[in-house]
């Protein structure tokens, strides 16, 4: 039901610290996640985030939008960003192999968003991408 403690939707100013800013909206938001779904739900956020602020260049004269829905025993978190790249060849964005752009600490985050979201995709959000996962909370 709409308003719930655990759904929420809020503007982070994009840049450096929005990763942070996430996690504590997370926090103040959705208190109450067991064990170590919190973490990985922290996890997921903050990739999520630190993508659209690098991929969609969101600096900090910008926003990333960050929701949380309830659908049924399922929470679902969207990352919503100004950029298009994720969604350039029409069709979901493919696993690239960390690394691949040559910097070996990169393209992890899709990667981790695969292995630990129950499912996740990305959406067209006009103007931009919004990339989703759900958890089962």
């Amino acid at each position: 039901m709409p308003g719930t403690a655990d759904e929420f939707v809020i503007e982070l100013t994009g840049g450096v610290y929005a990763g942070a800013a996430a996690r504590r909206a997370v926090m103040a938001h959705v208190p109450e996640l067991p064990e170590p779904l919190d973490g990985d739900v922290l996890l997921l956020v903050t990739e999520l985030v630190t993508n659209a602020v690098v991929h969609g260049r969101v600096g900090p004269e910008g926003s990333v939008r960050l929701e949380c829905r309830r659908e049924g025993d399922r929470l679902r978190f969207l990352v919503s960003d100004p950029g298009t790249r994720l969604l350039s060849n029409g069709g979901p964005p493919t696993l690239t192999p960390p690394g691949a752009n040559g910097d070996p600490t990169s393209g992890w985050g899709l990667r981790l968003v695969d292995r630990i979201a129950e499912r996740w995709g990305v959406l067209a959000a006009p103007p931009g991408t919004c990339v989703w996962f759900e958890v089962v909370a």
